[in-house]
């Protein structure tokens, strides 16, 4: 740990063992030393610890020397099922254990498996009712994964069918008697909404929540469910989340009423057609959709429209709604307008495309299908003259943007 400190600038340790305490004499010593050498880093023991090996001297001690965090493998709160995987501890020394870590004032994480054998509804519940009733501070309920070499492996052999592909802890493969995969999945969201979502708990983890955990956070939400399981308060219409929808509404009220039913459009990025079916729907006569990819009118890239057909000077209105995030089109957009004609676009601001991107991962807002690698800032948008631009939400640019009539059109007084 000295070497670590000094020859790399290491400013913490985890101890990867999966029982640190297992020689407590041998922990008690390491204290000491990083006591007695003024090594002062904070470690931690992320791999857990058994909760009959310590005790309340040796926890004061780990706390005296820097550890912050430590964890247990709780597993279930039922005896049976405890007894059964061989556990060899209580629930009541469990209990004992993540008090004494409590008043020692190291954080305390738990780690919980539903699905072992003897599991059911009741025995779910009971978990669920400890994991919330105790001092733990963290907590991790995970789906049984059958491994192969371990005990389990053997006494399931042939009693259900090992798919390598899956995700591990998050996707049954036996299922208890009784149960159903999808009582299992529902307890684990049901589990994890239970525990975090209580308020001091929420603000206590929020309250360290560092800014580039914060994606990292939003995948283990979507992992989890926890993000889907609130989605029948607004759920997806037409395979299209939430958040895309209720923008796909503003948009229409923002941009397209106050076009002409007259004007000839062409919308770029015209993926799934939503909104050219809206205007061919509702009267605008004159649409033609271009995309790289089917169902549109003309499939292509923009930066090749004039081998597409497209003669310069086209169109009314061009609308590029999250287009120019993906590619510089700026000047083909503006060639294909007609003097005087409107660009109607819409993209993300740059500094905020880590919270979209944490909103896809979450499934609230659609996928992008290739990177951002054009991100702009677009008050202004050379050679187009702005007429109106906003923030939308903290995180969207929407713009109107016109096209310059030519010096020898314009009219004189």
């Amino acid at each position: 740990i000295e070497y670590l400190r000094d020859a790399f600038a290491v400013k913490e340790i985890h101890f990867i063992d999966d029982n640190l305490s297992f020689r407590r004499e041998h922990l008690r010593r390491i204290c000491a030393l990083l006591l007695e050498k003024g090594i002062r880093i904070p470690w931690a023991c992320p791999n857990g610890v058994r909760a009959d090996s310590i005790d309340q001297e040796t926890l004061y001690l780990m706390k005296k020397s820097g550890c912050y965090s430590l964890a247990f493998g709780v597993e279930s709160a039922d005896r049976t099922i405890l007894e059964g995987v061989k556990k060899h501890e209580t629930i009541d020394v469990i209990r004992r254990a993540i008090e004494m870590t409590a008043r020692a004032g190291i954080t305390c994480q738990g780690f919980f498996i539903f699905g072992l054998p003897g599991e059911t509804r009741r025995t779910i519940d009971e978990t669920i009712r400890f994991a919330t009733g105790s001092k733990l501070a963290r907590a991790q309920f995970l789906i049984l994964d059958v491994l192969p070499g371990s005990a389990l492996w053997e006494q399931l052999r042939g009693k259900f069918l090992p798919r390598w592909d899956k995700e591990s802890f998050r996707e049954p493969e036996w299922v208890p008697e009784g149960l159903t995969k999808r009582d299992l999945l529902s307890a684990q969201t049901r589990a994890f909404k239970a525990f975090y979502f209580r308020p001091l708990i929420l603000i206590r983890m929020l309250s360290f929540l560092k800014f580039r955990q914060i994606i990292f956070l939003f995948s283990r939400l979507r992992d989890y469910r926890i993000l889907a399981a609130h989605r029948d308060v607004s759920p997806r219409k037409n395979g299209v989340p939430p958040l895309s929808g209720l923008a796909r509404k503003k948009k229409i009220r923002h941009f397209i009423s106050g076009i002409p039913k007259s004007a000839k459009i062409l919308e770029v990025g015209s993926g799934d057609g939503w909104l050219g079916k809206y205007l061919t729907g509702n009267g605008w006569r004159d649409y033609t959709g271009l995309s790289m990819t089917a169902p549109a009118d003309i499939v292509g890239d923009v930066a090749r429209w004039k081998e597409l057909g497209i003669a310069p000077g086209s169109f009314d209105v061009v609308i590029a709604f999250e287009v120019m995030e993906h590619v510089e089109c700026v000047n083909e957009l503006c060639a294909m307008l007609k003097d005087g004609g409107l660009l109607l676009a819409t993209l993300p601001l740059p500094h905020m495309d880590w919270f979209c991107r944490a909103l896809e991962i979450a499934g609230l807002n659609q996928k992008r299908g290739t990177p951002h690698a054009n991100l702009r800032y677009c008050k202004k948008l050379p050679p187009f003259e702005t007429v109106d631009y906003r923030i939308v939400g903290g995180i969207s640019q929407w713009g109107i943007y016109r096209k310059p009539i030519a010096s020898h059109q314009r009219q004189h007084p």
